[in-house]
């Protein structure tokens, strides 16, 4: 931790009892527990697991948005390591990762070296024992994001707001008094839309598309 932290650092600790000599918070993975507003992201998240799922405690700090993937994360575990740990890590785009076992192994994981967080062929690295590692002689946790990104699904979020497209429905009867549904799109954005496609020269067809607003849960179930 001396090599990696930098002051003024967040450092969340769920489920542990590890002491470090700075300013740290630590949380229970419970609802109930999961009640405090923590005022910014963490940088550093030390978690220990044990019981619960690590799926479970990722969405637990999602649902409090106080989970950032790309900051550092250290996973203790309490646990025998199974290798399907970081198939977890690479569907939550965590990539600055060590996984610590109950061995006393230091293991890792690039998962976009290949720019495709899906991709064949992405090993965990054994770094050897804890107690043996130099950590002077390398920073484990540099790895980068890539420039590209090929084949791969990222976690997007959909928010309605201004300007965007508003549909107005209009009716009006004919001489044999049936009534007549009809629909134009309106608003800044399509006036805007409008001047822009008249300058370019080019024809525009609009689709309906059916409003849906998908939670995290279902965006990640697709990944």
């Amino acid at each position: 931790m001396e090599q990696y932290y930098a002051a003024p650092w967040t450092v969340l600790l769920l489920d542990t009892d590890l002491h470090l000599p700075y300013p740290c918070i630590y949380q229970k993975t419970s609802r109930e527990n999961f009640t405090e507003i923590i005022q910014r992201l963490a940088d550093f998240y030390v978690i220990t697991l044990e019981n619960p799922s690590l799926e479970n405690i990722l969405d637990l700090l999602e649902k409090f948005e106080i989970f950032d993937p790309r900051a550092y994360f250290l996973i203790i575990l309490a646990e025998p390591y199974n290798p399907y740990i970081f198939q977890i890590l690479a569907q939550y785009f965590i990539y600055k990762v060590v996984v610590l076992t109950l061995e006393d192994d230091l293991i890792t994981y690039d998962p976009f070296i290949y720019e495709d967080v899906l991709a064949n062929g992405i090993e965990p690295t054994d770094l050897g024992k804890c107690a043996n590692f130099n950590f002077s002689s390398m920073n484990i946790f540099n790895k980068t994001l890539p420039f590209l990104w090929r084949n791969t699904t990222v976690v997007a979020t959909y928010v309605e707001h201004f300007p965007y497209i508003q549909k107005h429905h209009t009716f009006e009867f004919n001489t044999d008094n049936e009534t007549l549904y009809g629909s134009y799109a309106s608003g800044v954005f399509y006036s805007i839309f409008e001047i822009v496609t008249k300058e370019i020269q080019s024809e525009t067809n609009l689709t309906d598309v059916e409003y849906q607003n998908n939670s995290t849960e279902d965006m990640l179930s697709n990944i």
